[in-house]
């Protein structure tokens, strides 16, 4: 299913068990980047996935917009948080950009301490003729006492 957006909110932040970050790519690079998503968040083996997606983020970190863009704004958080709130204006923002924000985050069974869920989220967003469109895909992994027991394709959209 393709999800019509025009507006979204976003909370970049990088710590040691939560990761979100909002890239903003040329155009060109959508092909690259929607064929990338697609392969690794579908590959069998955890390995070769985690290997992936950061292969996406190093790509992504490497070929993102460094100036600011009409429709794109970023405001700090108060003091006591980590981050930025990036708030974006489809409606706004240049056609000839795709955007791009990638996600791991870590969550830890606060009763069973050895339990653990990792889960690893891409969306993009692009112009397609009229409107913007989002298209995403979530994978989790579940670590119980250390091992992984679960890996899994929670959604796919690509």
């Amino acid at each position: 299913m393709i999800k019509l957006i025009k507006h979204t909110n976003f909370i970049e932040i990088i710590r040691k068990q939560y990761f979100n970050k909002l890239f903003v790519l040329p155009r060109n690079h959508f092909d690259k980047v929607l064929e990338d998503a697609k392969t690794t968040f579908t590959r069998r083996e955890t390995r070769g996935f985690i290997k992936g997606f950061l292969q996406l983020f190093r790509f992504l970190r490497e070929h993102t917009v460094k100036k600011e863009l009409q429709g794109i704004s970023r405001t700090e958080l108060e003091e006591d948080q980590d981050g930025v709130n990036v708030k974006v204006d489809f409606t706004q923002v240049p056609d000839e950009f795709i955007i791009v924000s990638l996600a791991r985050r870590l969550w830890r069974n606060p009763v069973e301490t050895g339990n653990e869920e990792i889960g690893f989220h891409v969306k993009l967003y692009f112009k397609d003729e009229e409107e913007w469109v989002e298209k995403a895909a979530s994978r989790i992994l579940i670590k119980q006492e250390g091992s992984l027991t679960e890996d899994r394709l929670a959604s796919m959209s690509l």
